[in-house]
């Protein structure tokens, strides 16, 4: 049974490359699983294991919700963490929600619960994981380091969204995009 999830494809713009390489460099020497750029992407939905007979009625599912749903900006928040500041657990970069991106979330959920899936009890602001941190070397505190990285807020486009295979192995997680869901495009 595939391991998928639904997300929106993130594409790095120069100034978050920058502000990224900023953060390693100040992180060096810490213990930190960074995320390679090829795999940034903010969860929708993580589905979990889906059976195979299941795939036809998914897609057809995200198909009919990508037909609703016109393109969307989301303005970036910056860098935060999950965590203590002196010993956080994931590194992550974040946007701000938006009417566009919550009715689309939504809409994903909702229809989602039609092939059996379960709503998810809370949600978290858009984001992606940069890294996963074992230690930060010496204890400092990243708050005050991710506020130092702080800029202009980004527009970054939303055209669509992802049906993804994560296969885990002892390098980390590869993904593989089953299809891509055009929002307001009729394929």
């Amino acid at each position: 049974m595939p391991r998928l999830f639904i997300a929106i494809e993130f594409i790095p713009t120069s100034s978050f490359e920058a502000r990224a390489h900023q953060l390693k460099q100040v992180l060096t020497g810490s213990k930190v699983k960074w995320v390679n750029r090829d795999n940034f992407h903010i969860t929708l939905k993580f589905l979990g294991e889906v059976k195979d007979y299941y795939m036809n009625s998914l897609i057809q599912l995200l198909e009919e919700i990508s037909l609703s749903h016109s393109p969307f900006i989301l303005m970036s928040s910056g860098f935060g963490f999950y965590g203590k500041k002196r010993d956080p657990r994931i590194i992550w970069y974040g946007f701000h929600p938006n009417l566009h991106y919550t009715k689309l979330q939504s809409s994903i959920e909702d229809s989602l619960t039609l092939l059996g899936f379960e709503k998810e009890g809370k949600y978290d602001p858009p984001h992606m994981t940069l890294g996963r941190v074992k230690s930060i070397l010496p204890r400092k505190d990243l708050s005050a380091i991710l506020c130092e990285l702080k800029s202009e807020a980004e527009g970054h486009p939303v055209s669509r969204f992802s049906l993804i295979k994560s296969t885990l192995n002892k390098q980390g997680s590869v993904y593989t995009v089953i299809r891509d869901f055009e929002l307001g495009e009729k394929k």
